[in-house]
């Protein structure tokens, strides 16, 4: 076996600067910060607290002795006062996952107390589910949350015996945020999650709103995920509307209270609390007084719950206009084109606005045993098909009666993305709901792998092109990621991410770090509606690992831009690499 040789010019860069920067993804916290409409700032936090728990009528559960007892709660936001009476003391696990950070736990204290603060008499403050106690990770820098902290925090409440997780926070998308989200749905676990607040409407108070310049769909992730047992947010007014600012579209599930909200911060009461960031742990506290009446619901019969027993939203007609601008004269804001927005209700309100004493009646029937068994639910394209045993019954859809004395099969037309819980009436006796998170297409199909080999902490992976734009798999890696779970040998599932690979092919690189070497195991891809493909070829990574042997090299040549150098082959070397 002869020498090998290899010339490496190397590139003459006059400086080169290495810049260590905070990995803090720009991922805000889903607090409304802008001036509240609905707010009175003459009224005490007492008496703005009527509104908020009341109108949901989480204070009259409390009273029957439904308080989220026995539930944990795991708040992912900027962490949480220690010296909040009736509040602290729910902690029963608190990880910081940005140590480097100053904390100031403004944010996170305010959406725990939403969720359980003990009644203050003196401020009216008071969390929708009392006895629930408290997971707390810090995930969020003031106003930034770091989308690999959230990734790890997820799994972290899982371990620590969540059965809910509220996230006041919303960004770009994330591949290791979605996979988590799963798997902690696939561990029964409900998922509260933000929409966000950079929503508009082209009217406020009947006027035409000239803040923002379409009414455009607004989805903010991790909301903005098309997962069942995943419940996506918006925030409500005092008129029982979607508030202005409430980021909307396809993938909302319900809505909830998020304008004026009192709750702690870690210095004084406020009753300035709002946003998407109040509606959600208001959202969560009610997942944790139905799972006190039953601990064995699963994440998707919980949403079902909810969205088969909200209230029914102010109607709203959102329009597009191409632009606006102020009539100094007529003193009011004009468009040059204004058409009515071609979007479902659902896609503005949800199923509606969460109501804690529906809910938790249907869950006690359901306990009890006196409820229907649930209508089977099965979709083709954007057609759903109700199908249920015992006769004519009345037809619930998202709460609302769409149909009387029905036949099954019933079979309506939906929108991609959108959630429908359906259950039937006959007489006085309701059926259980079944949940549909509508996904026009099937899974992606399965990888294969050409590529493949462990090192360093890292499992790196190479498939043929897998892009399909219909199922959210970009033509182009620019800002795009892939999800994909490598399932090991032994059945660990490890998170991977994957990008279009460098070359004329339009092959994909996925990377799943890991701190074990697994000997070999299959790759499942994830497409933009969380649908797993079926498990790629089985792989042996043993055969393929990259180990870094002995070698000694013998410089040949030496210029300004370039070094010659040879070795003695190794045996058994499937490639050599060099560093500059």
């Amino acid at each position: 076996m002869g020498p090998r040789v290899v010339r490496v010019f190397i590139k003459q860069v006059l400086t080169f600067v290495a810049v260590a920067t905070i990995a803090l993804t720009v991922v805000p916290v889903a607090s409304a910060e802008i001036e509240d409409q609905y707010s009175d700032p003459w009224y005490s936090v007492r008496d703005r607290n009527d509104w908020t728990v009341r109108s949901i009528g989480s204070v009259e559960m409390n009273a029957t002795g439904v308080t989220g007892s026995g539930v944990k709660v795991a708040v992912l936001d900027s962490g949480i006062a220690e010296n909040i009476a009736g509040l602290s003391n729910k902690v029963v696990a608190f990880k910081d996952f940005l140590p480097a950070q100053n904390p100031f736990p403004e944010h996170g204290t305010m959406t725990a107390s939403t969720v359980a603060a003990d009644y203050d008499p003196e401020t009216g403050i008071r969390g929708v589910a009392p006895g629930a106690q408290l997971i707390i990770g810090r995930v969020c820098y003031l106003s930034s949350c770091d989308n690999e902290a959230i990734s790890r925090a997820i799994p972290w409440a899982v371990s620590q015996g969540a059965k809910v997780i509220s996230m006041s926070l919303a960004g770009g998308p994330d591949v290791k945020v979605r996979l988590a989200i799963q798997e902690a749905i696939n561990q029964g676990v409900s998922v509260v999650s933000a929409m966000g607040n950079n929503g508009c409407s082209a009217y406020v108070n009947g006027k035409i709103y000239g803040g923002c310049n379409s009414a455009r769909v607004l989805e903010s992730y991790p909301a903005a995920q098309t997962i069942a047992g995943l419940i996506a947010v918006g925030a409500s007014d005092i008129n029982g509307a979607r508030a202005s600012f409430s980021n909307w579209g396809p993938n909302m599930d319900i809505l909830a209270p998020g304008v004026g909200t009192p709750a702690w911060n870690p210095l004084a009461p406020s009753n300035g609390f709002g946003g998407t960031s109040a509606a959600t742990p208001i959202v969560a506290g009610v997942v944790a007084l139905l799972l006190q009446i039953n601990p064995d619901f699963t994440p998707t019969e919980i949403q079902a719950i909810l969205q088969s027993t909200a209230t029914a939203a102010t109607p709203e007609n959102l329009k597009l206009w191409h632009e606006c601008s102020w009539d100094s004269v007529a003193q009011k804001w004009v468009c040059d084109y204004l058409i009515p927005a071609p979007f479902s209700q659902h896609q503005f309100l949800g199923a509606g606005i969460v109501s804690a004493p529906r809910a938790v009646a249907l869950a006690k029937d359901w306990k009890a045993g006196l409820l229907l068994d649930a209508p089977t639910l099965e979709s083709s394209g954007l057609t759903i098909t109700a199908e249920w045993s015992g006769g004519q019954a009345d037809v619930l859809l998202n709460s609302k009666l769409v149909a009387r004395s029905v036949l099954s099969p019933y079979v309506f037309e939906g929108n991609s993305m959108e959630s429908y819980s359906l259950r039937i009436v006959r007489g006085n006796t309701s059926s259980k709901p079944n949940l549909k998170v509508l996904i026009p297409i099937s899974a992606p199909p399965a990888p294969e792998i050409i590529r493949s080999f462990y090192s360093s902490g890292s499992i790196q992976l190479e498939t043929r092109d897998i892009t399909d734009p219909l199922r959210g798999i970009p033509m182009s890696s620019f800002n795009n990621t892939v999800a994909g779970i490598f399932t090991s040998d032994t059945g660990k599932k490890i998170h991977c991410a994957g990008r279009l690979a460098y070359g004329e092919e339009q092959n994909w690189s996925f990377e799943c770090k890991t701190d074990f070497a697994p000997a070999g195991g299959t790759l499942q891809i994830m497409d933009t509606y969380s649908q797993l493909s079926p498990a790629s070829n089985s792989l042996n990574l043993q055969n393929y690992s990259r180990n870094f042997l002995p070698l000694k090299v013998t410089p040949l040549w030496l210029s300004s831009n370039a070094i010659e150098f040879s070795w003695d082959e190794i045996v058994g070397a499937r490639s050599y690499a060099y560093r500059v």
